[in-house]
């Protein structure tokens, strides 16, 4: 079975109680989301790999690319660069 991944700009917003929101959108202007299509609302572990920058703009963490978030066995939420895809063309 293949594992749900979305695309996009991650948002990173901390909770109170310890927990982060997590939205994917489309694009970032002026350090705000744009076009919100998919969120994960207090997700208990969020892991960012190493390769993805992170800008902070006082109130949450933002993507300054395109990301790739998608759940683990775990139950970890991961945030990652999007992984290189190989196109070929067989005659």
């Amino acid at each position: 079975m293949a594992i749900p991944t979305d695309r996009g700009y991650v948002v990173l917003r901390k909770n109170d109680d310890g927990t982060t929101t997590v939205m994917i959108a489309t694009a970032i202007e002026n350090g705000e989301p744009v076009n919100v299509f998919a969120s994960h609302v207090r997700a208990a572990k969020v892991r960012v790999h190493p390769g993805v920058r992170l800008v902070d703009t006082g109130t949450h963490l933002h993507s300054d690319k395109v990301v790739e978030v998608f759940p683990s066995d775990d139950g970890v939420l991961q945030v990652r660069a999007p992984t290189r895809r190989v196109s070929l063309t067989i005659t």
